[in-house]
């Protein structure tokens, strides 16, 4: 999931090590499935995104109030459009 509003980019995906497949994604696209999904790390985001900047990025811990969706399998990411 992603949205661009305003020069801002936010992306939600699964954490490394967390959940999703630890195959890169040149060896799921080769096979043509996604064993679970993709996961990635604060690092292997900004770089996927370099054309960015970064503002902040982290895990989703779980949310004991249950107001908000939240899971520590999930990372997300904030960036700006540069310039």
């Amino acid at each position: 999931m992603w949205s661009c509003v305003s020069g801002f980019f936010g992306i939600c995906t699964f954490a490394a090590g967390e959940m999703g497949s630890k195959a890169d994604d040149l060896t799921l696209l080769r096979q043509g499935r996604l064993e679970g999904g993709i996961a990635y790390s604060s690092d292997e985001l900004q770089g996927v995104f370099s054309e960015f900047e970064l503002l902040g990025s982290g895990p989703l811990p779980d949310d004991e109030t249950g107001i908000v969706f939240t899971q520590d399998f999930l990372i997300a990411a904030l960036f700006r459009r540069s310039g």
